[in-house]
C-alpha cells in the first residue's frame, strides 16, 4: 500500500476545558491542514490565546498483511498532542518541532470508517521551546504570531512490525566509504546498496540485534561541496522492510581558526532565515517557496543560511542539499527558562529528535540548540548560572561527534564550545573596534543586554559573527508604525548597499573571523530589517544586488 497522505480539510473545533480529554459533541469549524490555526491559509485564521483544540477525520477502512502494522505519521504539532482512532488513545507526543508516529493497528477498523480524533494542548503560559512566538495576542518586537497545531503533513502508512527505526550515514571522504549505523525494532540481517545517479557504487551486509553498524566501500568519488549538492541512494533491507534514503560524501571540522569542508577553508557566508511566511506562518504554501529563498540567497552571494530559533521543514533541507548549501540546524530555544535545570530534559529530548531527523542532511554543518540564553540564566549582578547552556552542548557532541557545535549563537557562552560567536548591530566603526580587540587581545566585547562575556575566548577559537546589520529602510519604517530595525536605519537603497558593503568588507578582511550571518533574508512582519519584503519582494535593483554580491563573495583574509 503507498502512503496516505492526509493533508486537506478536516473538521476543527476549539475546546476551553484545557487539560481535559472529552471528545467534543461539535466539530464546528474545519481547517486545512497542514496550516497551523493562527494562518490564513489554515481557513481559520484566529490569533488569539488558544490553549486546546481538537482534529478529526474519517478514511475508509482498508486491510494489510499480518507482518505490517498501520501507522499515523505528523510531521510537526504544537505542542502536546493525542491521537484517538475510533476514540481508542493510540498515542501522543510532547514538542512542538519534530515528528512523531503513532501505531493504530489495535484500533483500525479493515473495512468501515475509521474516525482519526487528535487533541492539541498548547498553553503558552508554560516555560516550553516556543522560538519566536508571541506570548501575547499580538506580534511585537521580535516576537511573531503564535502557532498552534498541526503545521506539517499528516499522513497513513502500512510499515513491516520488524523494521528499521533509524539510519544514520557517517561518510569518510578519504577512503571514500560510508559506515552506516542501523536502529532496528528486531533481530535481523540488512543489506545496503549505495548508487549514485543510478549507479551502484557499494554494498555490504550485517546481522542486527537491534542495533547494528556496516561500512560500505564506495567505488566512485563525489563530494558534496558549495554548489555541487551531488547525493548518493542508498537502498536498505531487513527482512521485508525495505527502505531508502541519501547523504553526501562530506567532511565538516575547524582547524584553528578556519572552518574547513572537505579540507578546503571556506567563508560561512550565511544570511539568516526566520522560516515564516506570510499567508501559512510557519508553513509555505508550497514548497518552492523554501527554493525561491534559497535563490535569492544565492544571488545576493550567501553560501548558506543560519535557520533561526525553528526546527526547518525536511523539503527545506533536501532543497538545500540539492542546492550545496549549507545551513546551521538550529532549535527554537527561547522560551525555556535555562536558569532552571528541571526543563533540561524536555529540552534535550526534543532536541534528540531534531538531531535524529536531519542528521543525514549533509547541508547541515553546524549545530546551534541554543541561542541568546543570557536574558534568564541569572540576574546581571551574579555570575550567569550556565549549566543548561554546557549539559546541551555535552549532549549534542555526544550524540553526533560529526559536526561542529556552537553551545549557543550570542549571549554567554559555556565552558566548552567548537565556535564562540558574537551579535553585532552596531555601526562600522563599532563593529571594526570589536573585531580588532578579537585579533589584538583574543578577547570579545559587545553591548549586549547583559553585560559583556564573562571570560575571554581561548587561543585558537574560531569566531564568527552570527548577526550583524539589521538595518531598515526609514521611510518603510516610518509608513508602518510598528515596524522597526536594529541600530539606525538608512533613508534609501543606495545608502543601505553601501553600509552592507562595508560591514562586509570589514568582517571578510578579518584574519580571525572564520564566517557571518546577516540579519536577515526578509522581513518579518513589524521586523523589517531585510534584504526583501515579507511578501518577498526585493529592496534592491539589479545594480545593487550585484554590489552587494560582489563584496559579499570577495575572498576572505582567513581563506588564504
Amino acid at each position: 500500500m503507498k502512503k496516505i497522505l492526509l493533508d486537506g480539510v478536516w473538521k476543527f473545533c476549539f475546546d476551553e476545558n484545557y487539560g481535559t480529554v472529552n471528545f467534543p459533541n461539535d466539530y464546528n469549524l474545519e481547517i486545512n491542514v497542514p496550516f497551523q490555526v493562527e494562518s490564513k491559509l489554515s481557513g481559520v485564521n484566529f490569533e488569539g490565546d488558544i490553549r486546546q483544540c481538537w482534529y478529526k477525520r474519517e478514511v475508509e477502512g482498508f486491510s494489510f498483511d499480518q507482518s505490517q502494522t498501520v501507522i499515523i505519521g505528523i510531521g510537526a504539532c504544537d505542542y502536546k498532542t493525542l491521537v484517538f482512532v475510533n476514540r481508542r488513545f493510540v498515542g501522543s507526543h510532547v514538542g512542538g518541532y519534530t515528528p512523531f508516529t503513532c501505531d493504530l493497528s489495535s484500533a483500525w477498523k479493515t473495512s468501515g470508517i475509521n474516525v482519526i480524533e487528535i487533541c492539541v494542548q498548547d498553553d503558552m503560559r508554560d516555560r516550553k521551546a516556543s522560538g519566536k512566538q508571541t506570548l501575547t495576542d499580538e506580534p511585537h518586537g521580535c516576537f511573531y504570531t503564535r502557532t498552534t497545531g498541526i503545521w506539517q503533513s499528516v499522513y497513513l502508512d502500512c510499515v513491516q512490525k520488524e523494521r528499521v527505526i533509524n539510519a544514520k550515514f557517517l561518510p569518510d571522504i578519504h577512503k571514500p566509504a560510508v559506515k552506516i549505523q542501523l536502529y532496528a525494532n528486531a533481530k535481523g540481517t540488512a543489506t545496503a546498496e549505495v548508487f549514485y545517479e543510478g549507479r551502484l557504487c557499494g554494498s555490504a551486509q550485517a546481522e542486527i540485534n537491534h542495533v547494528g553498524e556496516m561500512e560500505v566501500e564506495l567505488c566512485e568519488k563525489h563530494l558534496w561541496e558549495l554548489g555541487e549538492g551531488r547525493m548518493y541512494d542508498v537502498v536498505i533491507a531487513f527482512g521485508k522492510d525495505v527502505q531508502k534514503h541519501k547523504f553526501g560524501l562530506r567532511e565538516v571540522k575547524y582547524e584553528g581558526y578556519k572552518f574547513m569542508l572537505n579540507g578546503k577553508s571556506v567563508f560561512q557566508r550565511l544570511v539568516l532565515d526566520q522560516g515564516y511566511y506570510k499567508e501559512g506562518v510557519y508553513t509555505p504554501e508550497s514548497p518552492e517557496e523554501f527554493e525561491k529563498d534559497i535563490q535569492c540567497s544565492i544571488k545576493f552571494g550567501f553560501n548558506g543560511a543560519r535557520l533561526h530559533q525553528k526546527l526547518f521543514a525536511p523539503e527545506y533541507l533536501d532543497i538545500a542539499d540539492k542546492y550545496g548549501f549549507m545551513v546551521w540546524g538550529e532549535y527554537a530555544s527561547w522560551g525555556i527558562n535555562h536558569a532552571d535545570l528541571s526543563y533540561l530534559g524536555t529540552f534535550i529530548s526534543e532536541w534528540k529528535e531534531a538531531i535524529d531527523r536531519d542528521f543525514n542532511h549533509p547541508c547541515i554543518v553546524t549545530w546551534c540548540p541554543l541561542n541568546e540564553v543570557w536574558s534568564n540564566t541569572t540576574p546581571a549582578r551574579f555570575q550567569p548560572d550556565l549549566r543548561f547552556v554546557d549539559s546541551v552542548y555535552e549532549f549534542t557532541k555526544a550524540y553526533d561527534s560529526t559536526r561542529p557545535c556552537v553551545d549557543v549563537s550570542g549571549g554567554y557562552h559555556g565552558k566548552k564550545t567548537d565556535l564562540f560567536d558574537f551579535h553585532c548591530y552596531e555601526s562600522v566603526e563599532n563593529l571594526r573596534a570589536i573585531i580588532n580587540r578579537i585579533e589584538e587581545k583574543n578577547e570579545v566585547e559587545v553591548n549586549m543586554l547583559y553585560g559583556t562575556e564573562p571570560h575571554g575566548y581561548p587561543p585558537f577559537a574560531p569566531v564568527n559573527v552570527s548577526e550583524y546589520g539589521g538595518i531598515a529602510m526609514l521611510k518603510q519604517c516610518n509608513e508602518e508604525g510598528s515596524a522597526w530595525g536594529y541600530g539606525k536605519g538608512e533613508a534609501d537603497s543606495s545608502k543601505l548597499v553601501e553600509r552592507i558593503n562595508e560591514l562586509n568588507d570589514v568582517i571578510l578582511g578579518s584574519e580571525r573571523i572564520s564566517g557571518l550571518c546577516y540579519t536577515q533574508l526578509y522581513d518579518v512582519m513589524q521586523e523589517q530589517n531585510g534584504l526583501l519584503t515579507y511578501e518577498r519582494e526585493s529592496k534592491f535593483n539589479e545594480e545593487e544586488i550585484a554590489s552587494i554580491n560582489k563584496h559579499l563573495t570577495q575572498k576572505a583574509k582567513i581563506e588564504d
